[in-house]
C-alpha cells in the first residue's frame, strides 16, 4: 500500500518540471544498500529521498528504484512501467 502511495506522489508531481540530477561519483552509486526492513520504501539513488523533483527526473529516465517487499523477500524495483507492459493480453 505504501508503494502505491509513492507511485501516486511521483505521478502527481509529473506535471512539474524536474531539475538536473546531481552528479554522483562512482563510489556513491556502487554502494547501494541491501534492500531489507531497514531500507524498506527508501529510494535509490539516495538524493531522490530528499527531493520530489530529483525523484521525478530519475523516474522519467528509468534510473529510480524503490526498496519494496514482495511475498517472500525485499528487492529493489522500478516505480515506472514501460508502455509495452500495459498491452492487453487475450480477449477484451
Amino acid at each position: 500500500m505504501a508503494t502505491g502511495f509513492l507511485l501516486s506522489v511521483i505521478l502527481l508531481i509529473s506535471g512539474q518540471s524536474g531539475g538536473e540530477t546531481p552528479a554522483a561519483d562512482a563510489s556513491t552509486l556502487a554502494t547501494r544498500p541491501v534492500c531489507n526492513a531497514e531500507t524498506h520504501l527508501q529510494m535509490w539513488p539516495p538524493w531522490a529521498n530528499d527531493s520530489a523533483a530529483e525523484a521525478l527526473a530519475l523516474a522519467r529516465s528509468g534510473r529510480l528504484e524503490i526498496c519494496t517487499r514482495g511475498a517472500w523477500r525485499y528487492r529493489w524495483t522500478s516505480p515506472t512501467v514501460h508502455i509495452s507492459q500495459l498491452a492487453h493480453k487475450g480477449h477484451h
